[in-house]
């Protein structure tokens, strides 16, 4: 079910990364593999509801000296109302096994989520950062170097101006 989204967010993770070392003409970094996503814990069934006392009833003892047509209905009720119990108790187990597992799944996954976009917007942040700083580096190299290449050329242009000048006699 997560799978598909898993992928997706992998994929998506992935784009940005790769637009990112494109356009700032960094190092792609190698991606971590995430983990799958995994409900919780499976369910616990039970067969059989225990009794918590050590002394049976007094109808139960009544009931042995009952007529056996009252002895099957009293059975028969006891085992449905058993029954009952049991299949509340096994789907409110299941219940919330399955809400606690969807909780707990959603929640992993939105942590990693968090923590991936956060690690790709840090390394989007670092690209433009160390692009401005080459930037920045490369104008003050080239503001030298048009300095140097203006003073070459005055120089160049006194050169050119004395050669053109007739000769002093």
């Amino acid at each position: 079910m997560l799978v598909r989204h898993q992928e997706r967010v992998d994929a998506l993770v992935s784009s940005v990364r790769q637009i990112a070392a494109d356009l700032f003409d960094v190092p792609l970094r190698a991606t971590e593999t995430t983990e799958p996503f995994r409900l919780g814990p499976e369910p616990y069934w039970v067969t059989q509801e225990w009794s918590n006392t050590l002394m049976p009833a007094p109808a139960t003892l009544l009931l042995r000296i009952a007529p056996e047509n009252l002895r099957r209905k009293r059975r028969d009720q006891q085992v449905e109302a058993q029954l009952s119990a049991l299949v509340q108790h096994n789907v409110e187990n299941l219940r919330w096994a399955t809400l606690r597992g969807l909780n707990e799944t959603f929640r992993r996954f939105s942590a990693q989520l968090d923590v991936r976009l956060a690690d790709v917007i840090a390394v989007t942040r670092g690209a433009i950062n160390g692009t401005i700083e080459r930037w920045h580096s490369e104008a003050h190299q080239v503001a030298a170097e048009r300095r140097r290449l203006q003073r070459l050329d005055e120089t160049f242009g006194r050169y050119v101006a004395a050669l053109a000048r007739p000769p002093q006699t």
